[in-house]
């Protein structure tokens, strides 16, 4: 723990001053690593934050395609029910007359029968 490291120093200045050189030129390698990191990263940050509103957009616009189909689907009930009243309505008038129709039918078959066969007035 006490060793003493100046040991591990080059003894002449121009030994020193290559070794300094070294460790800047190995700093400055790094710090150009560290700039390309980060602009990497920049733009990795940039194209995600262009998806995020692109997503923003698309799903701003979902939600309002969904309000028309709600709407369109509100609209097609009302219609349905109305048609279904009208074909309730038309059902109930072709019922009734088809009704009366027989009715009248059978009153007439009835009343031919009994001009053909008159009651027997001798029993």
């Amino acid at each position: 723990m006490s060793e003493d490291l100046t040991k591990k120093l080059p003894e002449t200045d121009s030994e020193n001053l290559m070794l300094v050189l070294s460790t800047v030129q190995a700093l400055a390698a790094s710090v150009e690593t560290v700039k390309m990191d980060i602009g990497f990263l920049q733009r990795g940050q940039l194209r995600l934050e262009q998806k995020h509103e692109k997503l923003v957009a698309d799903i701003a616009q979902l939600q309002e395609g969904q309000g028309r189909l709600e709407e369109g689907q509100q609209s097609l009930r009302f219609d349905v029910r109305a048609m279904r009243d009208d074909m309730n309505y038309r059902f109930l008038i072709l019922s009734g007359n088809t009704l009366a129709d027989i009715r009248h039918l059978h009153e007439r078959v009835t009343r031919l029968e009994l001009n053909q066969n008159p009651p027997n007035s001798q029993t």
